[in-house]
């Protein structure tokens, strides 16, 4: 009985588990980095991606994120939903939480100061 038991427990360990997408969720009408402050949290269903996208529509910009229909993860399908979208920008992935507003992208002072401390080592070295 005990190997059966373990047996089942190796079978449900190895068999990967079927789970939604999780995404991150806003609309804005300013820009991506307003929706940084809010971690609203989406889950998908099983046939969507996670998304962002950004498009005019009647003289006003938006910025979007969130579940996407995964057969809209190009711009033409998604702004050919409705013609009257301008400036459509589509980006999908597949994996939890990989549709940030923004990205982390280091400073200018950051990479200044690494390659000095570079310099300063390599100085010491020699």
């Amino acid at each position: 009985m005990k190997s059966v038991l373990a047996l089942v427990a190796l079978v449900l360990m190895v068999v990967p588990h079927a789970s939604s997408l999780n995404c991150h969720s806003c609309r804005s009408e300013v820009g991506f980095l307003e929706c940084s402050h809010d971690k609203i949290e989406e889950q998908c269903k099983n046939d969507q991606s996670c998304g962002k996208y950004s498009y005019t529509y009647g003289g006003n910009d938006y910025w979007q994120n969130g579940c996407i229909d995964t057969k809209e993860c190009s711009s033409s399908e998604m702004c050919l939903k409705d013609s009257q979208k301008d400036n459509c920008v589509v980006y999908c992935c597949d994996t939890d939480l990989c549709n940030p507003a923004t990205t982390n992208v280091p400073s200018g002072i950051t990479i200044l100061l690494s390659v000095y401390i570079a310099f300063f080592c390599l100085y010491l070295v020699w």
